[in-house]
């Protein structure tokens, strides 16, 4: 599950911003599709509840449904708590490290980037909080921002463990679904990610994830 901002004129919404929610469905053999999306003005608790209770009424009723990964985004997480509260949700590590670089200073930065491959080479949750609250102890009262970051809802960047050691790199991150979105933003760039009505962003970002749906590798 994630979102992409484009420039949507009309519609009254704020800074002519809207956000394309999208959600990727992948199966334990690999395969995969772009199961739903919605246009939304946030990416708040309504947006992904209506659009997840969607996919649920056309058929994904949650029952073989291992693992839902996303950013960290709290509307997110409350819709996954009303439509699939039994699913373990695992937060991309990948956005939480950004996440974490972003707010560390510039003359630390490369130091904390190099302490924090011991979270993404650990080889199990109780060694991968172990070396969490070491990078803490070492940078907060250099990094406080960064530290707490890092600190903030970390549990979840764990659930990946729970899964065979071979699905890790592909569970625990978003990347998946971000591949597709670079082949959207890609398309989109010539109307400089910009449309004029909220109509006209929904049919085409329709018409892209359909196209990516049935050209892009199943597998």
């Amino acid at each position: 599950m994630d979102g992409i901002w484009e420039k949507v004129k009309g519609g009254g919404w704020d800074n002519t911003k809207a956000v394309v929610l999208c959600v990727l469905g992948v199966k334990t053999d690999g395969s995969r599709k772009l199961i739903g999306f919605t246009l939304a003005r946030a990416e708040d608790e309504d947006s992904w509840r209506q659009l997840l209770e969607n996919i649920k009424q056309r058929g994904l009723v949650g029952n073989a449904l291992n693992l839902i990964t996303m950013d960290d985004s709290v509307g997110a997480k409350a819709a996954i708590d009303k439509i699939y509260p039994s699913v373990p949700i695992q937060n991309c590590l990948v956005h939480k490290l950004r996440s974490v670089q972003s707010k560390t200073s510039y003359k630390h930065k490369t130091a904390v980037i190099e302490d924090l491959k011991a979270i993404t080479n650990a080889q199990s949750p109780d060694e991968a909080i172990v070396a969490a609250k070491a990078i803490v102890k070492k940078w907060y009262v250099k990094e406080e921002k960064a530290m707490n970051s890092l600190k903030h809802n970390f549990e979840y960047c764990l659930t990946y463990f729970q899964f065979p050691k071979e699905d890790w790199k592909k569970i625990r991150t978003t990347n998946l679904i971000e591949r597709e979105f670079r082949e959207v933003r890609r398309r989109t760039k010539v109307n400089n990610h910009s449309f004029n009505d909220c109509g006209s962003a929904r049919r085409y970002h329709e018409g892209i994830l359909q196209y990516l749906n049935n050209n892009y590798p199943a597998k």
